[in-house]
């Protein structure tokens, strides 16, 4: 029989509690999870991300059985899309199904405290420890493995960055805002609102932290637009719902009057801040030479856009695991810790594939909108990004596969679709037909800016989000700059 393996585990986030309590439930595991926070600390603090899981990880989590949510929660079976001007006129609209059914939106005060319970309700260790370098050195003298699962947080910076993997990005490509509301809306679906070259705003069905059904607003501000200027005048939760409102009465008009006069869940049920997406490499080095584990967050650091940040840490923390139990000779040296991650990456990297395509805004990514809006088909494939990046990248990979996927999408429907280049208006409200050309890409974002929500800041779990003063100009998301969206020949 192979000997007890120690392993210590630091932050109780997504990737945290799902791997100790995957590993506590089988034989030959001693595991320790170390929060730098207690339970109620984290429950009563501000508010650390509005994240949706999509079902086919929310399984993941049902198999080792996190899911304490599933009868209490408002299911989010898709995306339903606006694009509008900056005065609020409609333009266009769309919506689709997630394709491996409903997700779910929690509070992470609502659920990273119910897991800490749980954890210990099975008999797991659980301590409270503000983890430094200094205790990272005992915790690898005292371990057979340690994984660093902290988030965004100052232990993140043991993994260095990896320039083969990582975006070109040096700064935040959006800033946001986004809080949690006391009101349950009529809203089956998550809604966004697109407003080219400004702001996307996005509403999802969440449940709070005192568990009740609510609503969650987000709001994605480009520098140099007038919602940028809003969103450096928010210094405090009664300026973000008066913004947040505001935005909701000229940008989700079908929704407004259900929450007029809505008010914070809590008084912490905001976050205000911006990070920039990076991959790191896996192995942390200590001054001893002793080596950890990065894990989520820690490695993986998405853009909101793709709504991708928690999915990745469950999906991770599978791979993670399985590989724990399969290493019967209990050597976890760099080699294995590399190994795990290149595993994960063969998944990872079509999560950056889809990232980049909404934040990049290639040309033939742009073609495929105006199609997408007849063709059903084409329109879940893009939103279906969100929860099968691996089929998106297929297809996105560049522009000759894209146009060809285009292309046999639209002959399902009997039509293809020529993308004209126009010349671009000297305001959008003067005419709507513009966001269906040039800023075609406008629309897609609108798309996938929704998940956002997801990862917008999803593990974040040591603190609150930095608020960052250096902008990078991203209004080329929507300014085609006179080249045109693209056509499809």
């Amino acid at each position: 029989m192979n000997p007890t393996k120690k392993i210590a585990i630091i932050g109780a986030g997504q990737a945290g509690l799902q791997l100790a309590m995957s590993l506590h439930d089988k034989p030959g595991y001693e595991v320790t999870l170390y929060s730098a926070r207690t339970r109620d600390e984290i429950a009563t603090g501000p508010l650390m991300a509005t994240a949706i899981l999509f079902d086919n990880k929310r399984r993941i989590e049902r198999e080792s059985g996190l899911d304490l949510w599933s009868e209490k929660g408002k299911p989010v079976p898709g995306i339903e899309i606006e694009v509008r001007s900056e005065a609020g006129d409609l333009a266009t609209a769309f919506d689709a199904p997630f394709a491996d059914g409903a997700g779910m939106a929690l509070d992470f005060r609502l659920k990273f405290p119910a897991l800490m319970d749980e954890f210990e309700r099975r008999g797991g260790n659980l301590v409270i420890e503000k983890t430094g370098t200094d205790d990272l050195e005992r915790h690898a003298a005292e371990n057979d493995l340690v994984v660093v699962a902290a988030g965004k947080g100052p232990l993140s910076k043991l993994f260095e960055r990896d320039p083969d993997r990582s975006p070109p990005y040096t700064a935040p490509m959006r800033h946001i805002t986004a809080l949690i509301v006391n009101r349950d809306i009529e809203l089956s679906n998550m809604a966004i609102s697109i407003v080219p070259g400004s702001a996307e705003i996005v509403l999802l069905p969440i449940l709070a932290a005192d568990g009740s059904k609510a609503t969650s607003i987000l709001i994605f501000s480009q520098t140099g637009s007038s919602f940028h200027q809003r969103y450096d005048e928010v210094n405090d939760g009664e300026d973000a719902l008066a913004f947040a409102l505001d935005c909701v009465r000229q940008y989700c008009p079908d929704y407004a009057a259900s929450l007029e006069g809505a008010e914070l869940s809590d008084e912490r049920a905001y976050l205000h801040g911006a990070f920039t997406p990076v991959v790191r490499k896996p192995v942390g080095r200590l001054p001893s030479g002793a080596i950890v584990m990065g894990a989520s967050d820690c490695l993986t650091l998405v853009d909101p856009i793709c709504g991708n940040g928690l999915n990745n840490a469950v999906v991770m923390t599978d791979i993670l695991s399985r590989r724990i139990e399969s290493n019967t000779d209990g050597c976890f040296d760099s080699n294995w810790i590399n190994s795990v991650f290149d595993e994960f990456w063969d998944y990872g990297q079509n999560v950056y594939v889809f990232m980049r395509a909404l934040l990049e805004q290639p040309s033939y990514f742009g073609a495929a909108l105006e199609p997408a809006s007849r063709s059903t088909n084409l329109a879940s494939d893009i939103i279906n990004g969100y929860t099968d990046p691996v089929a998106f990248a297929s297809w996105m990979k560049d522009e000759k596969t894209a146009n060809a996927h285009v292309h046999s999408r639209l002959a399902e429907v009997g039509g293809r679709q020529v993308a004209p280049e126009i010349s671009r208006p000297s305001k959008f409200s003067d005419k709507v037909t513009a966001i269906k050309t040039k800023c075609a890409a406008a629309a897609i974002l609108l798309v996938i800016i929704a998940l956002v929500l997801a990862s917008a800041l999803c593990s974040q779990v040591t603190g609150e989000l930095l608020r960052i003063d250096d902008r990078m100009c991203y209004h080329h998301v929507f300014d085609c700059g006179g080249k045109g969206i693209g056509a499809i020949a």
